[in-house]
């Protein structure tokens, strides 16, 4: 198997009268097992229709994004560096297996960008089955941010991924993995049809939407579900023009809110339109009743100077119905926590600001901070799930101590190698290089 050396980023982020850290760790990765015997595919910026896939005469994107008839499950598209210009929608068909998804991925170490420009319908536009599209980058280069009328026609920037827009099959076993989208008209689009273990997992989503004469608009993840559970965990999201996680629909026959399980997610600060202002870090509600919701273990901030922002909304105009809410941290400008209707659990949560929709003391197994925040610092590290050296971190630096240690054993081994990297600039210089001989 090939080596090359990764990264380990974390991110310390003063902000407002109570500090807190979101970051991401990546350290050396040792190539990925296959269960399969599998074959390796090819695709360039130089790419062409006329290649066979191979690395001497590799594809472009459309062709790859097309299935061709070369690629079998298990087998993997390799991305290779530099940036792919998007010309209206991209459409992704492959079809692995269950038993054996095919990956669509970038080479490791190296920059892939998806540049979807100055156009709307500009995105990549995913159907298929058990495919798996991971590590690269999706951006918009162009610069307007306003639609002038309101419509989607009248701006001029590209969105990143819809999954499952509008597609009257099912698309079972679609993944996005650890993908960086920043500065679109809106990030993942991760709809309905999308079943059987879809997942939205590491991405780390930043600076997405556009204004619109009646406020900010387009969210880090835009989401429905209805069957089994869908997946949306340890993504850091921060900066959207609207909300962080937006699960939400206004139609009372065909699309629902039900199963989701999100876990390990970061979002904080989101709402940065100028005249709408804060809306929610994560918002699960709508028209729609939203059943059996599962939040473990997310990290959700506002600047508590503010008195907007809601971090975690449940119910939204309908209730929530048996709802688990475990082992969260919410941190509000205005409200840290709401729920409509009565969930299963609510326990091991620490809110801080006010509460809205139950009484604390019917749920007792929680810490309720309405006009004080705790003492000393919380910190959390979440491994990657898809690479064995990679996690995130999180701190929450209430004293506003100049150190905070962590504790990375789990990850590190006294004398390994590592660089940390600011989640808030992704691909700059490493904030600071080193060798772990203890708690950082």
């Amino acid at each position: 198997m090939s080596h090359y050396v990764g990264k380990i980023s974390v991110l310390f982020r003063p902000n407002g009268p109570h500090r807190c850290a979101y970051g991401l760790i990546l350290l050396a990765l040792y190539g990925w097992p296959r269960a399969v015997v599998a074959a390796d595919w090819h695709v360039t910026p130089e790419g062409t229709a006329d290649g066979d896939g191979s690395d001497a005469a590799a594809w472009d994107l459309s062709t790859a994004f097309a299935h061709p008839r070369s690629v079998q499950p298990g087998d993997t598209i390799w991305l290779h560096e530099g940036t792919y210009a998007i010309d209206g929608p991209l459409y992704g068909r492959i079809e692995g297996t269950a038993e054996a998804p095919i990956l669509v991925r970038a080479v490791p170490g190296k920059r892939v960008t998806l540049d979807t420009g100055d156009y709307y319908d500009n995105r990549i536009s995913i159907f298929g089955a058990y495919t798996w599209y991971w590590g690269f980058e999706l951006t918009s280069s162009a610069q307007d941010r306003y639609a002038d009328d309101g419509s989607d026609s009248s701006l001029d920037r590209g969105r990143s991924i819809d999954a499952g827009l509008n597609s009257d099959e099912d698309h079972p076993g679609i993944k996005l993995i650890n993908l960086v989208a920043h500065d679109t008209a809106a990030a993942i689009g991760f709809w309905r049809p999308l079943t059987e273990e879809s997942e939205v997992y590491g991405c780390l989503l930043y600076f997405n939407g556009r204004e619109a004469p009646w406020g900010g608009t387009g969210h880090a993840i835009y989401t429905q579900n209805l069957e089994g559970p869908k997946y949306i965990r340890d993504n850091i999201m921060f900066g959207q023009y609207n909300y962080g996680i937006h699960a939400y629909t206004q139609d009372l026959e065909l699309d629902a809110l039900d199963n989701f399980v999100m876990e390990g997610n970061i979002s904080f600060e989101n709402g940065i339109s100028s005249s709408s202002g804060r809306s929610a870090n994560l918002l699960i509600g709508g028209w729609q009743p939203a059943k059996s919701p599962q939040l473990r273990n997310n990290y959700m901030w506002y600047d508590r100077g503010h008195t907007d922002g809601i971090s975690c909304d449940l119910g939204f105009s309908s209730a929530t119905v048996d709802g688990i809410i475990e082992n969260n941290v919410c941190v509000g400008g205005g409200v840290s926590f709401r729920v409509d209707g009565v969930p299963t659990s609510i326990l091991g949560n620490t809110f801080v600001g006010p509460i809205d929709g139950f009484d604390a003391g019917m749920w007792p197994d929680n810490d309720v901070y309405e006009d004080t925040v705790p003492a000393g610092a919380m910190s959390f590290v979440r491994p990657n799930a898809y690479d064995s050296d990679r996690a995130h971190v999180v701190i929450f630096n209430w004293d506003l101590a100049d150190t905070v240690e962590v504790d990375l054993s789990a990850l590190l081994n006294d004398g390994d190698g590592f660089e940390l990297l600011d989640a808030q600039n992704y691909f700059g210089d490493p904030v600071l290089p080193g060798t772990y001989d203890g708690p950082v």
